[in-house]
């Protein structure tokens, strides 16, 4: 080598290496990934067995025992229908919070649809004798409006319980109606 051509230096020789590029970082990196498929999968694993665990509960021989529990406490109930609107609207819908469960703190910690009577997918219907009646919410969704007919024509004609069970394209309907 000529004395008058430089030496090269040490950064020519190794090749250069971007911050990115430590094993520090892609350990990160891949640790940073495999935690959120990770929480993903668990996630979805929890939503299942949650689903599972609110059918079991809203079969209808759960939801005929509770209504039954909930009946016997209350007592006879002759003047609901004969109550103003807003006033037997409130009493069912007190009713349905207690036959569901959603006064329980279990409930309102683990389960996402506590405002089911919002959306429609929870109601309770009473009828007296003479046919007068309200039901909470006035307006429930229309599967389950046509399961709370079906059932209730059921119990009127046989006036034994009857239970309902509707599957439908991966969700379900359950009714139980008490004579």
């Amino acid at each position: 080598m000529s004395e008058t051509a430089a030496r090269p230096t040490s950064a020519a020789r190794a090749p250069v290496r971007r911050w990115w590029s430590g094993l520090f970082w892609k350990c990160l990196l891949s640790m940073l990934i495999a935690s959120w498929i990770s929480t993903g999968l668990l996630a979805m694993l929890g939503l299942y067995l949650t689903r599972i665990e609110v059918r079991d509960n809203m079969a209808p021989p759960m939801l005929e025992s509770r209504m039954r529990r909930e009946l016997r406490q209350i007592g006879p109930m002759p003047g609901l229908a004969r109550l103003p609107r807003s006033q037997c609207e409130a009493v069912l819908q007190a009713l349905v919070v207690r036959i569901v469960g959603m006064d329980t703190p279990n409930w309102m910690s683990k389960y996402s649809f506590a405002g089911g009577t919002h959306n429609r997918r929870i109601a309770i219907r009473y009828r007296d004798r003479d046919g007068g009646g309200c039901q909470y919410p006035a307006q429930p969704s229309p599967p389950l409006a046509q399961a709370l007919e079906e059932a209730e024509h059921e119990a009127g004609a046989t006036h034994a319980v009857a239970p309902r069970r509707n599957e439908r394209d991966g969700d379900w309907v359950s009714v139980v109606a008490l004579p």
